[in-house]
């Protein structure tokens, strides 16, 4: 019986001093903010406006957290991988791709042929991503456009919501709700296709 005590002040005290440090990175940033996890690039925090129900939650295998657009985003660079060799949001491009303009809002670190590390930043989107998300219904299935990139969508199944992202040079045609390739894609609203990945 004593030893079962123990072991619940244990756990009690483990989860106190874990949601301790969830409400001290919390404190940092705005109410209802996702924020990525130091050091563990597939998790991140929800800081919620009542701060006991703030969490700390894990994107699914083979996705990250994409700090920028709020969400998890499927890993198909092996951004996660990379990030041991301090690399984030990276691009593996050949020196001639090296020079394309991105037009779309965020810093990417990229990684040429060579190994060299290069910054590349341009200008943030406007629009918020997270005010912008989808709410599911539970009792139906649903198609939605990303309010950014054209490229994403997202699905409600059941109530959960998950972001897809269309295979290479396709993007989300919102009217007709299926991938095309880009030239053919109608996008949602101001969403734009990103020229390079």
């Amino acid at each position: 019986m004593q030893f079962l005590n123990l072991l619940i002040l244990v756990l009690a005290a483990l989860v106190s001093s874990g949601l301790a440090d969830i409400m001290e990175k919390c404190s940092r940033v705005p109410k209802d903010t996702y924020i990525a996890v130091e050091n563990d690039c597939r998790s991140y925090i929800y800081c919620a406006a009542d701060a006991e129900e703030s969490f700390q939650e894990a994107c699914p295998i083979d996705t990250y957290f994409d700090e920028n657009i709020s969400e998890c985003v499927v890993d198909e660079y092996g951004i996660c991988l990379n990030k041991k060799q301090n690399v984030t949001n990276s691009q593996i491009i050949t020196e001639e791709e090296e020079e394309e303009e991105d037009a779309e809002g965020e810093t990417n670190v990229i990684v040429t042929e060579k190994n060299e590390v290069k910054n590349k930043t341009t200008p943030k989107p406007s629009v918020d991503v997270a005010a912008h998300r989808p709410i599911c219904n539970p009792l139906e299935n649903s198609f939605h456009p990303h309010p950014v990139r054209c490229e994403y969508y997202y699905r409600c199944v059941h109530g959960f919501l998950t972001i897809f992202r269309c295979n290479f040079s396709h993007a989300w045609d919102h009217p007709k709700q299926m991938c095309l390739p880009h030239k053919e894609a109608q996008c949602y609203g101001h969403s734009k296709i990103r020229r390079s990945l």
